[in-house]
């Protein structure tokens, strides 16, 4: 199997996660090469170890800062699923070449 990087998004002991699926690739790696949760993952160097950090910690390995907004956003149902498979929950940048999976229409 593969590792894949989750943001837990709920306080404590409530579930509610974001499953990162892809990035666009910066400072030397390859084009697709963060496409997929499996391969973001790989690319990255990510792992269980990696696991249980606040992610606005500049001092982890992986960190999420502010940046620009994507000009579109898109909304999609999930993918790779079976239960609540039609639920329009899965969000990404319309005009990025680095989203893995189907892509369907914008909002």
């Amino acid at each position: 199997m593969h590792h894949c990087l989750n943001i837990v998004v709920e306080r404590d002991a409530a579930p509610g996660c974001v499953l990162i699926r892809a990035a666009e690739p910066v400072a030397g790696l390859e084009p697709g090469s963060c496409r997929g949760p499996g391969r973001l993952c790989r690319a990255l160097g990510l792992d269980t170890g990696d696991s249980g950090g606040y992610i606005f910690d500049r001092g982890l390995r992986l960190y999420l800062r502010e940046g620009p907004p994507p000009a579109k956003v898109a909304v999609t149902p999930r993918i790779g699923i079976r239960q609540a498979a039609g639920r329009r929950l899965r969000f990404f940048d319309a005009d990025s070449a680095e989203v893995s999976g189907p892509r369907g229409p914008r909002v």
